[in-house]
């Protein structure tokens, strides 16, 4: 059940109440006074809805709330446990939420807080914190998958890093999950996201116990179109899967790896946590967790497009995780490599001498860095070339040089598109090949990639 929630700031905002919702949350604490009388006409109205007033610590009002015959009546469990029983002896019809609220932190022992909460008669509950981490998050899903088989219960995390808690409600929160978002542009809590994103990007209402979650790891993500885009390809090939993005830092991997083996079904990698990863981009948890590259991959089958590989003379900017994966798959194609970084490693040039090797000539040329000004001019594209910029965009100033010097330009975007496409065909073990996935995602992302773009970084 996704839940709508509201905060009027005046009496005319509920007479004007959301439709098309499954259950509308009216927030009490933006009003002066609680406005009794209209509370009672919704419900004349037929329109079930959840009353919360978190501001409120009077037993009495809460038992004039219940009297405006509310479908769900959300309670702090600090309130007397004899209130609870009060409730539900006097209004057996409304269901009681306990909520716990901790607006600052997650705490370590989740299970102590709603141990506290078990002296409380409700229907349901309620525990809500504050992720500083996606630690906190994956920990807090990880205690709804053991809580949620036993009781109705809805555990989530406020917050950014929480965002992925509030989307996952229905694979971990058992039969009756319930999850909140809000109307466009009007959160009533940090972290929330609008009731249209939920069901337009991730599908909410198909979610269930037996989706198989995938996840983009690194630092940042919040550029990135992934969740966007895997959604919309999975909701087109009717997989039961949903894709979110998780920021990791590289203190958090090691741990956080360790949760997302019994959560999740596979993960797309990205900086800083390839290196940590056995320089994987791919991750695919299945009876052992196997670690895969399919940057090079990629990058190797947007050449081959237009010409051959064998014995090109290829420069690669960057001998990070990318750049050697890139390398790496050139080589196994017959080319001829060399590596530019701005650092000194071995069996690299520095970044100072590839202007002369530019001009000296060469068959591709490959920026595998996320830097877009190099040491470089644009005399040093050639007409018939081939230009690679990973970096995730449709136009660098390095793609622009290509375009106007008669070389052939390949964009991070469309690299971005072909790694994601093997990734899809490894998840999915071939029932989505590899082809079909980069046809819909060159549809969705190339075609209207100024759209994706601007969403993913909204």
């Amino acid at each position: 059940m996704l839940v709508c929630s509201i905060r009027p700031t005046c009496v005319e905002e509920l007479r004007e109440l959301p439709a098309d919702v499954d259950l509308i949350e009216i927030r009490l604490d933006g009003l002066q006074e609680i406005p009794f009388h209209e509370l009672q006409d919704i419900a004349r109205r037929g329109i079930p809805f959840i009353l919360a007033a978190p501001h409120i610590m009077d037993e009495e009002v809460y038992v004039q709330l219940a009297a405006c015959a509310p479908l769900y009546l959300d309670v702090p469990c600090t309130m007397p446990s004899a209130l609870f029983t009060r409730l539900k002896r006097q209004y057996p019809d409304v269901k009681i939420i306990a909520s716990y609220h901790n607006y600052e932190c997650t705490p370590e022992d989740l299970s102590g807080i709603y141990i506290d909460m078990f002296l409380c008669d409700c229907d349901r509950v309620k525990i809500v914190t504050y992720a500083t981490s996606t630690l906190d998050a994956l920990r807090m899903l990880c205690f709804l998958h053991f809580l949620a088989p036993h009781i109705p219960v809805t555990a989530f995390c406020m917050g950014e890093m929480g965002r992925c808690t509030r989307i996952l409600q229905p694979l971990f929160g058992g039969k009756e999950a319930m999850s909140y978002a809000c109307l466009e542009g009007k959160p009533t809590a940090e972290g929330q996201l609008s009731y249209k994103e939920m069901q337009e990007v991730y599908h909410f209402h198909k979610l269930s116990a037996q989706t198989k979650l995938f996840a983009l790891l690194g630092d940042p993500v919040d550029k990135s179109p992934s969740h966007i885009l895997h959604n919309a390809l999975f909701r087109f090939f009717g997989l039961d899967f949903v894709y979110v993005k998780l920021t990791v830092t590289p203190d958090e991997c090691k741990t956080v790896m360790a949760h997302l083996f019994f959560l999740a079904r596979g993960l797309s990698i990205t900086a800083p946590l390839k290196q940590q990863l056995r320089n994987a981009n791919t991750v695919f948890f299945k009876g052992r967790t196997k670690f895969l590259n399919t940057d090079g991959l990629a990058v190797m089958d947007a050449l081959q497009a237009h010409g051959p590989l064998k014995g090109a003379r290829c420069l690669i900017i960057g001998a990070g995780v990318t750049g050697k994966a890139i390398g790496a798959a050139a080589k196994k194609r017959g080319c001829q490599v060399q590596f530019f970084n701005r650092t000194a490693k071995e069996g690299v040039q520095p970044l100072e001498d590839l202007q002369a090797a530019c001009l000296a000539g060469y068959d591709i040329l490959v920026q595998a860095t996320p830097i877009t000004e190099l040491p470089i001019t644009a005399e040093c594209i050639h007409p018939g070339t081939r230009v690679v910029d990973v970096v995730l965009a449709h136009e660098t100033p390095l793609l622009s040089w290509a375009k106007a010097r008669g070389a052939v330009a390949i964009s991070g975007f469309e690299m971005w598109c072909r790694q994601a496409a093997q990734q899809i065909a490894i998840w999915t073990e071939g029932r989505v090949g590899a082809q079909e996935a980069l046809a819909f995602f060159m549809e969705h992302a190339v075609v209207k990639g100024a759209e994706v773009q601007e969403r993913a970084g909204a």
